[in-house]
């Protein structure tokens, strides 16, 4: 199978020589500040000892080292990551009858370091480890068979829940599949396709800081944009990107720099063609967090990932209160502070909150809910005790409960021998408002015909809370 663009066979080399330049560009923004135009490159990668074979897609690992997909030879090298200018080879290649390489065209990684390689002649995607073995190393699973829905697939991205994207390029459609999916005929848990949608030759596939799909149409010299929520079937675009003055003559790679500008290789045009960024919402805000307080709870995040290409002006509050609906707090707190104090809590009820950032286009999503928290307050002042003297040093002591503020109390039951000016010492604790045991120092009192003079001192996880009124009992022998 050959890859053409109207009839006629194009060199897949070119594409590869564009979209590596692309591929530099997102690996480090700002670093390359090209003027535009007849600019040479900083360095090449051509002869016969770095093995490309009419070279497809290009990415990068974690470490910096560079993939690509050679097309003519079946093959995948690899590049250390300062590779040098000119004829360098590489340091590792698959390649072999077992890797199930067959016309390799898109290569991507997911957030496990595992290798995702196109099959555009053999109609698969294959995976490899992320620390695969230079040769003939076969695939740890495949995408293959009439189920799946691929017809000379091309580009392959993932989106933020690790779901896979597919273009197919003679099939005019997008295909999704599920982040585990299975080795074999899997099927798509859902697919773009129809005439609405404005697929043409779909190729290159990337999604900005809100979520949306970009896909480049090699055969309608445009690029298509769907939202982050796109149904499944004949769905349109929400935008497009068309027409003479765009410069796009079959656009093959697509891909987003730091700012959010968007670069399109150009198959036939020979160029990298660079849209500025439409500013978008936020990235959702990340990690909240809550800490609780008396009848309130600070509350703590992380700005997003990503200001959509506008500057952070505040943020969002919700609450919600148990399993109940989502209410907010704050609408906008004005400010580019990660934190802020929520009043107007019940104690003992749980709390979770969620947070989203705001910018000059508007709210972006919600983070995920905070952990649960209950506020609480000290306890309250307990009943002054009644005791009555038993026997043997003993005395059964009960008294009116506190009012918790929303944290289980514990009762200090607590004695001295003086009212006024008398060291106060522990008799018990209990979790109950009466106690009834052996007091310390009782029989010593009653032979001396000393009094003993009781009172009860609440805590909970706020801290102590007022004591109670003293009283005065005379013990028993």
């Amino acid at each position: 199978m050959n890859l053409s663009h109207r009839g006629s066979v194009v060199g897949l080399v070119v594409w590869a020589v564009l979209v590596a330049l692309l591929g530099a560009l997102v690996g480090a923004p700002g670093a390359w500040a090209w003027p535009g135009g007849d600019t040479p490159p900083d360095k090449t990668l051509v002869g016969a000892a770095t093995g490309l074979n009419s070279p497809g897609d290009v990415a990068f690992d974690g470490s910096g080292r560079m993939y690509v997909t050679n097309y003519g030879g079946d093959s995948v090298t690899v590049y250390s990551a300062d590779w040098a200018d000119g004829d360098t080879g590489p340091v590792k290649t698959l390649a072999g009858g077992a890797t199930g390489l067959d016309g390799p065209v898109g290569v991507a990684f997911d957030g496990s370091g595992r290798m995702y390689v196109t099959n555009a002649n053999g109609g698969s995607v294959t995976v490899y480890s992320a620390d695969w073995a230079s040769g003939n190393t076969g695939p740890d699973k495949t995408l293959v068979g009439a189920a799946t829905g691929l017809n000379v697939p091309g580009g392959v991205a993932f989106d933020g829940s690790g779901a896979m994207y597919v273009t197919n390029i003679w099939g005019d459609s997008v295909t999704v599949y599920a982040a585990d999916w299975a080795s074999g005929n899997t099927a798509p848990v859902k697919t773009l396709a129809g005439d609405a949608t404005g697929l043409d030759g779909p190729w290159g596939v990337a999604f900005d800081a809100s979520g949306r799909m970009y896909v480049t149409n090699n055969y309608g010299d445009s690029v298509t944009v769907y939202s982050a929520d796109w149904a499944d079937g004949d769905t349109g675009p929400v935008k497009t990107l068309a027409g003479d003055a765009t410069g796009l003559n079959a656009p093959v790679g697509v891909a987003f720099d730091g700012d959010w500008n968007m670069y399109v290789t150009n198959w036939d045009g020979g160029s990298v063609t660079v849209y500025s960024a439409s500013a978008t919402v936020p990235g959702a805000a990340r990690s909240v967090g809550g800490v609780a307080g008396d009848g309130r709870a600070t509350v703590s995040w992380t700005a997003p990932a990503s200001t959509g290409g506008s500057a952070v002006t505040g943020y969002r509050i919700q609450r919600r209160a148990g399993s109940g609906s989502w209410s907010t707090v704050v609408g906008n707190t004005g400010s580019v502070a990660r934190s802020r104090v929520v009043t107007g809590l019940s104690n003992g009820t749980s709390y979770t909150f969620r947070v989203a950032a705001i910018n000059s286009v508007g709210v972006g999503a919600f983070s995920p809910a905070s952990a649960a928290v209950k506020p609480v307050g000290k306890p309250g002042k307990p009943g002054k005790p009644k005791v009555k003297a038993k026997r043997h040093g003993k005395a059964r002591i009960h008294w009116a409960a506190s009012a918790s503020h929303g944290g289980k109390v514990t009762y200090k039951i607590q004695k001295a021998v003086k009212k006024k000016h008398g060291k106060w010492r522990k008799v018990a604790s209990t979790t109950r408002h009466k106690w009834n045991g052996k007091v310390p120092g009782a029989k010593k009192a009653a032979r001396k015909g000393r009094a003993l003079w009781f009172r009860i001192v609440p805590h909970n996880s706020a801290g102590t809370g007022p004591k109670s009124k003293h009283t005065k009992a005379w013990m028993k022998k």
